[in-house]
């Protein structure tokens, strides 16, 4: 049958604007993936800051052939967790720092830090003057910056033909870490009755918050007058915990307040709240740090906390509801580099 030259322009119109509109809609499902990954991705992870020398930062060797020597140690510093938060009022301080030590300060007694001269025996640079903002939906990568020690190396003490000072930076620094797990608030759990339930009282799993220690598992039991919720937390991260309150004793130049080993493996329990109350005061085993109870000790790693909120007489019936968990502690980890530095005489 005859059909008129315009059906066939209608029809290719019709066939292109169809095919145009599934290019929309792929991109659309596209970007809302790449969307929910990078939230996803900006709120996981195992580390805080993480520190690295950068290539030839120091060198693996030196050749001392005149009266001074400048050792350059450059360092790329990266916020791998999601602390400090840019909607709230967080900041790195003053106590928040990196140590440059390991060597003798007889053979290099001059830094100078960021451009600056240091005058300290073992230099140090406060995260405060930093840009390391912690991991979000807008920069799931993190913060990222560097920090540069130049240091003197003074050959009329050098006595000997080749030294090799292993230089030492250490991090020290205060972190948080936050879960909010949602749990089954059920009054009668063992009901025989067979009405329908929203949620079961169970064990909830845990990965990891953005931060190097993780709330790993959250274990409830109902009893006659209370729920109570045992909070399992791990050091994940590969450094040291150090109780928050004793960060100022973390750093490794000889000091008369050195960090003692009842100051490690503490955490700070800032809240726990089981909707919007909080169940805080309820929370045991707790740690005393200068008479502040509000500590809990990790063995191996690994701790946890039982807490509890009373039974309400209104709540009759099963409900899931978010348990919010706010833990706050000093972190410290290191890296380490060799340099050889030979000493070639000058006449």
């Amino acid at each position: 049958m005859f059909r008129p030259m315009h059906y066939k322009n209608n029809k290719k119109v019709v066939l292109l604007l169809a095919f145009l509109l599934l290019i929309v809609i792929l991109a659309g499902c596209k970007n809302s993936q790449t969307k929910g990954a990078k939230s996803e991705q900006a709120f996981t992870g195992t580390q805080g800051l993480v520190v690295n020398f950068l290539p030839n930062n120091p060198p693996d060797k030196l050749i001392a052939d005149s009266n001074q020597v400048e050792i350059p140690i450059l360092i790329e510093v990266r916020n791998r967790g999601t602390y400090p938060a840019p909607d709230k009022s967080e900041r790195w301080s003053e106590n928040d720092v990196i140590f440059l030590s390991g060597f003798d300060p007889k053979l290099i007694p001059n830094w100078r830090v960021d451009n600056k001269d240091s005058g300290e025996e073992n230099p140090k640079i406060s995260l405060s003057l930093k840009s390391l903002e912690g991991k979000n939906i807008l920069n799931p990568e993190g913060g990222y910056d560097s920090a540069e020690f130049v240091g003197s190396l003074d050959i009329s003490n050098l006595k000997i033909d080749r030294y090799k000072p292993s230089f030492l930076v250490t991090a020290c620094y205060n972190y948080v870490t936050r879960a909010t797990p949602t749990v089954c608030i059920d009054p009668n759990p063992f009901s025989l009755t067979k009405e329908k339930k929203i949620c079961d009282v169970k064990a909830v799993s845990l990965t990891n918050q953005g931060a190097p220690v993780a709330v790993t598992r959250i274990e409830e039991e109902i009893l006659r007058n209370s729920f109570n919720f045992k909070i399992y937390f791990k050091n994940v991260g590969g450094g040291d915990v150090i109780a928050v309150d004793k960060l100022n004793r973390c750093a490794p130049a000889p000091s008369s307040e050195k960090l003692d080993r009842k100051d490690i493996d503490l955490v700070k329990i800032v809240d726990v709240k089981l909707s919007d109350e909080s169940i805080k005061d309820s929370c045991k085993p707790v740690a005393e740090v200068d008479g502040s109870r509000d500590y809990a000790r990790l063995f191996n790693n690994e701790g946890f906390i039982v807490c509890s909120a009373p039974k309400r007489e209104e709540i009759k019936t099963a409900f899931t509801t978010p348990l919010s968990v706010e833990l706050l502690y000093g972190y410290r980890n290191s890296i380490s580099k060799t340099v050889e530095i030979i000493n070639v005489p000058t006449g």
